[in-house]
């Protein structure tokens, strides 16, 4: 059984549900005047700068507060997010710009996640201000997005989404309603990814690891497995496109960026996909020629 403040899972207004006591503390994050990020966690990007660019997804909570329960507004401070601005200057993209008008439009309202409508408005916008201030030639995608009203909601399409609906987050709280809208790729090019593709050994997509700080394909002893988590959180994803952009692009990226794998495997001729956070390691073995980091605004640290 479940008490109030194990669950995860606030009920907001007009079935908008939001994340709360969880380790990142969105919600405090954006109520109270605090910084739970060290000075010293920027250090090690000091001499990448020049090859690396940030794009900072916004918070739901802080985009969609106006159907928050009264008593947790209003939400005012972004206090890591002025500190990693500060630090990377015209290296960090914010992706609450785009968020401004309808910002409700572009995040489920069952799950702690921005949907597709809302990532390919920002990662669009971003490729185009990378290519502008770095002189790259990212591949701009050209999307048309679908849109479908799950009145059951969103779980049960099987894609890993409607997790503020999960048991484990709702506790013993009863929803009214589960309705959400979902938005999905109509396109000959781009593919569902996540949850969606089998790994396949003779794909050009390939699951790659690091043993003895060489790259290793994976995709023999992976074939025919479905790309569910435990493999995007093990292996390295890699694309060789032989694009007329010569460039070697490496994308640590978290959970809001699942939705646009298959986008931004083919922005251009090799792209190296890895989900965590900036790894020096990592960049010193792969050598790109530009680091692409995309992180949603709650795990700043």
């Amino acid at each position: 059984m479940f008490n109030k403040m194990e669950n995860k899972t606030l009920i907001g207004k007009f079935g908008f549900l939001f994340l709360i006591n969880d380790s990142s503390e969105e919600i405090k994050y954006h109520t109270d005047d605090i910084n739970l990020c060290s000075s010293n966690s920027l250090l090690k990007y000091l001499e990448y700068k020049n090859k690396y660019c940030m794009l900072i997804y916004p918070n739901k909570s802080f985009v969609c507060q106006k159907y928050l329960p009264d008593e947790y507004k209003p939400l005012i401070y972004r206090n890591a997010f002025n500190q990693y601005k500060d630090f990377f200057k015209h290296n960090l993209y914010d992706g609450l710009e785009h968020m401004k008008e309808n910002g409700e439009e572009y995040f489920y309202k069952t799950d702690t996640h921005m949907n597709l409508l809302g990532t390919y408005l920002i990662i669009t916008n971003f490729i185009r201000y990378i290519n502008e201030t770095f002189s790259l030639f990212l591949k701009e995608p050209i999307l048309e997005i679908g849109c479908k009203i799950c009145e059951n909601g969103i779980i049960h399409l099987g894609k890993g989404i409607g997790d503020l609906t999960f048991q484990q987050n709702l506790g013993d709280q009863i929803l009214e309603s589960k309705e959400d809208k979902y938005y999905y790729m109509i396109s000959n090019i781009y593919k569902d990814f996540y949850v969606s593709q089998n790994v396949d050994i003779n794909s050009d997509i390939k699951f790659l690891s690091i043993i003895n700080n060489e790259l290793i394909d994976n995709n023999e002893i992976l074939n025919g497995s479905l790309i569910t988590w435990p493999i995007i959180n093990t292996y390295i994803i890699y694309k060789k496109n032989n694009s007329f952009n010569n460039k070697r692009i490496l994308i640590f990226y978290d959970s809001f960026t699942l939705n646009l794998i298959p986008i931004l495997l083919n922005i251009s001729d090799e792209v190296y996909m890895i989900k965590q956070t900036f790894n020096k390691k990592i960049v010193d073995l792969i050598k790109p020629d530009f680091i692409l980091e995309l992180r949603v605004e709650r795990f700043l640290n």
